[in-house]
């Protein structure tokens, strides 16, 4: 593959959105972010009975940690796949596909099911504010890995630097994300001082709420 001048890879990375923006599926973008509140999920569920952190504020700062970790690796292997231009099939034929899969015991099925349907939202509005050009400038990164962009002034770039696209495109909306879920985790354990997670704050949310009824 020839060496890029500047504009050559400023005029590919265009080419390489625009041919992919529309096309894009929703659902491999929606397992992604599955795939990342997963992995917060367990590591809080981890370090709840693991590491015995009862305080919410501080296990979910670190959750949100680990779930980051996680969708940059779940984002690597999706850059995989927008290697090739997707051929032209809907969403919901996709979601029809999605929806095929082996039935787990009840509990478990919905908390997979409401994560899912979590995501998808979340791929909504990323749609809405333009994230899915943002996520395929890292997957061509990931394409066009080892070109030289030569550049008149300055040094010469690799194509290749994937994680500092994804980083800067994404390390506002992730602390973000992390201080609402801190403050909010910080506010329920102070008003519930006896509950450790969400579901127990719940719980005595609605004692309470029987009591006084």
């Amino acid at each position: 593959m020839n060496d890029w001048g500047w504009k050559d890879y400023l005029i590919a990375r265009r080419q390489f959105v625009q041919t992919r923006e529309y096309r894009v599926s929703a659902i491999g973008v929606a397992l992604v972010f599955t795939a990342t509140c997963l992995a917060g999920w367990g590591a809080s569920a981890l370090l709840l009975h693991w590491g015995h952190i009862t305080d919410m504020a501080l296990r979910y700062a670190l959750s949100a940690i680990v779930a980051y970790a996680v969708f940059f690796a779940a984002m690597r292997v999706w850059a995989e796949f927008q290697r090739t231009e997707p051929a032209a099939r809907s969403d919901l034929v996709d979601l029809a596909d999605a929806a095929h899969f082996p039935v787990v015991d009840g509990e478990g099925c919905l908390i997979a099911l409401a994560m899912f349907l979590a995501a998808l939202f979340g791929v909504v509005l990323l749609s809405v504010f333009g994230g899915f050009a943002a996520l395929l400038e890292v997957a061509f990164e990931v394409a066009f890995a080892g070109v030289v962009v030569r550049r008149a002034f300055g040094p010469n770039i690799i194509v290749g630097r994937w994680w500092q696209v994804l980083l800067r495109r994404t390390w506002l909306p992730a602390l973000l994300i992390t201080v609402l879920l801190v403050v909010l985790a910080a506010q329920v354990q102070t008003r519930y001082p006896q509950s450790d997670t969400l579901g127990q704050a719940m719980n005595q949310w609605q004692s309470k709420r029987h009591s006084a009824q």
